[in-house]
């Protein structure tokens, strides 16, 4: 074999190394994908999965923006079914909405199953997630008792109907910016599932109506679930706006009458001296001329 020959086997040989390095670098380069799932439930037949993904970036973990989803329901046969696609936001979260909670099969105790699985992304590896939830119904109502009204929040399993003790549930009021929780920040469900919340008597609500919220956080076994009732409980709000009225923080076309007399009366206060002397000038001026 001459030695030219040779030279040139040897750098295709180099040439090869060398690519398939580059191949199995560009393959290390791409991001473990961290991902979490939480079932959110609000009654009576509202049902999603929330999805966040992270990775392990320069500044800590980072959230993992427009990486695909497909979700999937996991049967007791271990065959999957298609729910649904989504693409993560800048926050790295998306949200599946479940159209009809319970066309998924669920297991012999009552257990969902649904698979996240990742779409092929050149800066994340591919991450599948399995979440298992059971659904509650949380029922949420207003009892009066001794002349106190109390807000009444009862948490039952929907597959068993048994009720849910020792179980944390917080209730609150929809304020403008955040609820306002009574009755502490968390209430232990008693032995029927229950927690009796005293409404107090002077909160504010437009028209008299509050709307009270029953949330039980991150269940190991139902995730989120949320309830809602609205009763007319409140003080009504009297209405103290001055947007229709003519005031000095209005709009133009409500300006105060006094505002749009008295500028223009001096106005023309001021035009009608200049005039009347201008005419008085002209007079005089006049009247010279017919003198020579």
């Amino acid at each position: 074999m001459s030695p030219c020959l040779k030279y040139t086997r040897h750098l295709l040989w180099a040439s090869a190394l060398l690519l398939c390095s580059g191949l199995n670098l560009s393959a290390q380069e791409k991001n473990q994908v961290r991902v979490s799932l939480n079932h959110i439930a609000e009654m009576p037949d509202f049902s999603a999965v929330e999805l966040q993904a992270r990775f392990r970036g320069e500044n800590g973990f980072e959230p993992a923006e427009g990486l695909g989803f497909d979700l999937f329901c996991v049967y007791p046969n271990d065959s999957l079914v298609a729910t649904g696609s989504a693409i993560t936001d800048n926050m790295g979260k998306t949200v599946f909405v479940l159209q009809e909670p319970g066309a998924c099969n669920r297991d012999s105790t009552g257990t969902y199953t649904y698979r996240a699985i990742s779409l092929d992304h050149p800066d994340f590896k591919q991450v599948e997630r399995e979440i298992s939830f059971r659904r509650a119904i949380l029922d949420i109502h207003i009892v009066e008792e001794n002349d106190q009204h109390y807000v009444k929040a009862t948490l039952t399993d929907e597959y068993s109907g048994e009720p849910v003790s020792e179980n944390p549930v917080r209730i609150s009021v929809s304020r403008l910016f955040r609820p306002l929780a009574i009755g502490g920040d968390f209430n232990l469900t008693d032995d029927s599932g229950s927690v009796m919340v005293p409404v107090p008597g002077d909160i504010p609500g437009v028209d008299g109506n509050l709307t009270f919220e029953a949330r039980v956080s991150d269940h190991e076994d139902y995730g989120t679930v949320k309830s809602r009732f609205t009763a007319p409980l409140g003080v009504p709000v009297t209405d103290q706006s001055t947007f229709d009225e003519r005031t000095m923080w209005s709009p133009p076309d409500k300006t105060p009458i006094f505002l749009l007399t008295i500028p223009n009366l001096l106005i023309l206060g001021v035009w009608g001296t200049i005039a009347y002397l201008l005419i008085n000038l002209y007079k005089i001026s006049k009247s010279k001329n017919d003198l020579t």
